[in-house]
């Protein structure tokens, strides 16, 4: 499957559905994007323009969005995925991160996920911006919003076998 846990906040109980499904000797193919494993999309902007502290700071929000261990569905990486597939009673065959370019094109609608009400949620970018995301958001609308990116993302590849 590909992407399937990717937003779920409970992915270890669905993997323990998913293993629960399969017959003894059954596999499980995952492909999962794993957004703590990639580049983060402020840190591939070009912030030249910006004042130095400005970018800094910015970069610093989005990374520590990613980090947040409250977060399930961005704080994960390949060994986090390989436990709760072992939890469930699986056992891992083949497990593999890969990494591949990807051009994004920043959104209106990915500033205001970042920037609205959701954003200023504690552990959201505004809300760890404080203060600061009116001109993060201000400089992100003027450079970047419509514009191509290029940035590295990373895709776990996972089999697991039920015994």
């Amino acid at each position: 499957a590909r992407d399937l846990l990717a937003q779920a906040p409970q992915r270890a109980a669905c993997l323990a559905l998913l293993a629960g499904l399969l017959a003894p000797g059954g596999r499980l193919v995952l492909a999962e994007r794993a957004p703590r494993l990639g580049e983060r999309l402020l840190a591939a902007l070009d912030w030249s323009g910006a004042p130095p502290e400005l970018a800094r700071r910015a970069i610093a929000a989005e990374e520590a969005v990613y980090a947040d261990a409250a977060n399930p569905t961005l704080d994960w990486d390949e060994k986090t995925l390989e436990r709760e597939c072992v939890a469930a009673g699986l056992r891992t065959l083949h497990k593999e991160v890969l990494r591949h370019p990807l051009e994004f094109v920043l959104g209106p609608a990915l500033l205001r996920r970042w920037f609205g009400a959701e954003s200023a949620r504690p552990g959201g970018l505004a809300a760890r911006l404080g203060e600061e995301a009116p001109a993060v958001r201000a400089f992100l609308e003027r450079v970047a919003v419509g514009r191509p990116v290029r940035r590295q993302t990373a895709v776990v590849l996972l089999v697991a076998e039920r015994p």
